[in-house]
């Protein structure tokens, strides 16, 4: 196993520089304990506790350290989907908007994917919790997808610019081995081959009608937070409390 003194996080932060800042937050008083603290800080860097984050690092599994993206990934994928932009596919296109110029502004757009690396990261953090199909799923389109990385960034610790553009989506779903394809008319967005029965989707579900579940529901929602590295929620909370 690699020593604990080399392994990084995908930010470039060594575990040993972690647990440095850990020791030095709890001097400070920002958290009460080291544990709490190493969580908030694997969670920021990984979306995960501590001790997962550890373990993927030392195995080398196909977690989120091997998902996360760099501009050369970024490259890759717009050169494997010439059309692909920040914005999606292609740029807008106004009615007096001229072709000179809506091609000026597609290269201004794949500009701006080449540095949207941390965007696509996010877009993979929700990625990788997402199921594959078969076939395109055509009940969302990639601009709603995206929508629902940036709910899923919002609930997460330590995240405070939650934004993904639709085009970032794209390409983080593309390196993560989702097939894409485009609406119809030129559509800047896309539809990918997701599975609805993914936890993370099951989690949306849940989270946006939890007022209304049974106690049997609110567990399952508890559940799905841990196993996707999110604090629970204090409604959770609140339930838990009337059910004890």
């Amino acid at each position: 196993m690699p020593d604990s003194k080399v392994l990084s996080f995908p930010s470039s932060l060594s575990i040993d520089r972690a647990k440095k800042r850990a020791k030095a937050a709890v001097k400070a008083g920002e958290f009460p304990t080291i544990t709490q603290a190493l969580d908030a800080i694997a969670r920021i860097e990984m979306g995960i506790p501590w001790g997962k984050a550890v373990a993927a690092l030392k195995t080398q599994t196909k977690s989120r350290i091997t998902q996360f993206m760099t501009v050369r990934d970024i490259q890759t994928v717009m050169g494997e989907i010439p059309s692909l932009t920040h914005f999606g596919f292609g740029a807008y296109r106004g009615r007096d908007k001229s072709f000179k110029d809506y091609l000026r502004d597609v290269e201004r757009e794949k500009e701006s994917l080449l540095g949207a690396v941390d965007e696509c990261n996010k877009a993979c953090m929700y990625l990788q919790h997402l199921e594959k199909r078969k076939t395109i799923n055509g009940k969302s389109s990639t601009y709603g997808l995206k929508h629902s990385v940036e709910h899923y960034m919002k609930h997460m610790e330590g995240i405070e610019d939650y934004y993904v553009a639709n085009g970032a989506f794209m390409c983080a779903a593309h390196f993560m081995g989702f097939k894409i394809e485009q609406g119809i008319n030129g559509s800047p967005n896309g539809f990918i081959n997701y599975s609805e029965r993914s936890p993370i989707v099951r989690w949306r579900k849940l989270r946006d009608r939890q007022m209304m579940i049974s106690a049997k529901l609110i567990r399952e929602l508890d559940q799905l937070e841990r196993e996707l590295g999110l604090p629970t929620s204090s409604t959770v909370e609140h339930h838990r409390y009337l059910l004890k």
